[in-house]
């Protein structure tokens, strides 16, 4: 999520919830086929009674693969979920494996431990901290955003180690569930985002979720749709690596069509995959472009396959159909010979028209394109100049 942050130590709650044991203890452990598979059990019965003993307390709004859009903040009845007042205890989508958002990690290394292993079509459960590290809360304000910590950012949790996966296959993650929190936070962080010279100061706005919906810092409303921000596998190569830039193995990519429904495929490229994922959002513009969203903690399903020696060079992603939009859209343009330089026009245009339209400030309208509108390049062929479009829902304009 954010172009600054540098990668950091592994957390201390990521440690706790490791072992007590230390590092080379752990190696050693996973070079004993016997100890392996000693821990390997151990850790899907671990695993599957923190599954059924979870409680995961306040309302959650889930955009689940059947459509439907839940009552009071809830997927299901107060009966399978738990009561409205009181939490709930699992999902519906029920999964065999459920990790924490204390089990995480602020950096890709292939030499992270796993947090747990499944085998290829084995479910799991996974909790997602937002992008800050539990930096803002729902009552933080600007102050919150000059304080933060940039070696705690966009946490991922993990690393789940998938049996049988080997340089070569492709890891699939189809994608059955996320739920999001009651609220989220959208931010203009100084120096970070598309048109960072225009807009220096911080600020901190934060929307309400429930019901399927978002009611908008702006006091517009708009539909959910929970997506992964970052979600990737360890690289080949040793050492540590920032979360960051997303790369050929996935990551920070933040395509909103990462939802509830899609099927990601992820080249494999250490034995065990060590899939990791992270940076939930309750909504997202395409190009993110003030560089967040409505940022928010989650818990995302998972169910995991191989394909076998089916090499991808970089992800792929087969869509749901929810994540397309629909509806009349408003759209500005930028047209030039770079690309970058046409998208920061485009938005520069949309930022004037929203501002001109709902009479919101500048800033809340530039943060309002980042989490409701979507960049796309709209002709790339006919040189010297290539146009971009911004598009937003014309009913947030009213």
């Amino acid at each position: 999520m954010y172009a600054r942050a540098r990668a950091g130590t592994v957390s201390a709650e990521h440690s706790i919830a490791r072992s007590s044991n230390d590092y080379a203890a752990r190696k050693s452990m996973r070079s004993s086929p016997v100890l392996r598979s000693q821990t390997t059990r151990a850790s899907h019965c671990i695993a599957r009674e923190a599954s059924s003993r979870w409680e995961y307390i306040g309302r959650l709004v889930t955009n689940s693969t059947d459509g439907s859009i839940p009552r009071g903040g809830n997927a299901g009845s107060n009966t399978e979920r738990g009561s409205l007042q009181g939490g709930f205890t699992h999902s519906s989508k029920a999964a065999s494996m459920h990790l924490t958002r204390t089990q995480t990690h602020a950096h890709w290394d292939r030499s992270i431990p796993p947090a747990i292993h499944l085998a290829p079509g084995d479910s799991i459960s996974v909790e997602l901290e937002n992008a800050s590290g539990g930096q803002i809360l729902v009552d933080s304000d600007e102050s919150a955003i000059e304080r933060l910590d940039f070696a705690r950012v966009n946490p991922v949790t993990g690393p789940i180690f998938v049996e049988g996966a080997q340089p070569g296959d492709a890891l699939v993650v189809e994608i059955l569930d996320i739920e999001v929190d009651t609220w989220g936070w959208t931010a203009n962080i100084p120096g970070f985002g598309l048109l960072a010279d225009r807009f220096p100061a911080a600020a901190l706005r934060t929307s309400r979720i429930g019901n399927g919906y978002i009611e908008l810092f702006t006091g517009a409303r708009m539909a959910a749709l929970p997506m992964i921000g970052t979600i990737g596998v360890a690289p080949a190569q040793l050492g540590e690596f920032s979360l960051i830039p997303p790369t050929r193995n996935g990551g920070n990519m933040d395509m909103r069509q990462v939802n509830a429904g899609a099927t990601l495929y992820l080249p494999v490229a250490v034995p065990g995959a060590l899939l990791s994922l992270g940076d939930g959002h309750a909504a997202q513009g395409d190009g993110e472009i003030c560089g967040t969203a409505i940022e928010t903690r989650s818990v995302a399903t998972l169910r995991i396959n191989l394909e076998k020696q089916r090499h991808h060079s970089t992800p792929m992603l087969l869509t749901d159909p929810r994540s397309q939009r629909t509806g009349r859209a408003f759209a500005t343009t930028g047209i030039g010979p770079d690309l970058m330089e046409a998208a920061r026009e485009a938005a520069a245009a949309m930022v004037e028209e929203i501002v001109l339209r709902t009479g919101i400030s500048e800033l809340d309208a530039y943060l309002l394109a980042s989490v409701a509108g979507d960049l796309k390049i709209s002709e790339l062929v006919d040189q010297p100049n290539w146009v971009v479009s911004l598009h937003i829902d014309a009913d947030l304009l009213r």
